[in-house]
């Protein structure tokens, strides 16, 4: 499996490393091979639910934690883009999981929460993501917490209004 990988025959090596697995389940770090391999490939799916597999084994490994919020937060992304709001949060929420203080998977979930005209729960994931953002995020979520507590003040919620713009 590791000599198709490194000779660039993903696919062989794929199919070896189930083999491995079929032969040895317990070999968990397998399943990191598999996913740096689907991720190559573009599959995209299968290559999170290899890293998954295997951080659930070695959570403390870093670089596969990075490696799976970019395929989280890449996949939202993309999903954003094609206006998919409903699942662009629910990847930015698992790309969120993997890394809580994520100044910008924080920022996506409040501008889609805005852009659903939950001008509250935008107000507080702003709030959070402005907290721990450099300044140019910060620069950005600035009128967006402005637009938020606008709405808020419009509908009569006066204190939520300001609670949205209290860090700023």
């Amino acid at each position: 499996a590791l000599k198709s990988q490194e000779g660039g025959n993903a696919n062989e090596a794929i199919r070896y490393f189930h083999k491995v697995l079929a032969l040895a389940a317990e070999r968990y770090e397998v399943y990191r091979q598999l996913g740096d391999l689907y991720a190559h490939r573009g599959d995209t799916e299968l290559a999170i639910k290899s890293f998954r597999t295997y951080l659930q084994q070695f959570p403390e490994d870093p670089v596969s934690r990075d490696y799976l919020f970019a395929l989280e937060f890449n996949r939202a992304q993309d999903l954003l883009a094609a206006d998919d709001l409903a699942n662009a949060a629910i990847g930015f929420s698992a790309a969120l999981e993997i890394q809580p203080d994520s100044p910008t998977a924080l920022y996506y979930l409040g501008y889609i929460a805005y852009a659903q005209h939950h001008p509250v729960q935008a107000g507080q994931l702003l709030n959070k993501a402005y907290a721990v953002a450099d300044t140019s995020l910060q620069q950005t979520i600035r009128p967006l917490l402005y637009n938020a507590a606008l709405t808020l003040r419009k509908e009569g919620n006066h204190l939520t209004a300001l609670d949205a713009i209290s860090i700023l």
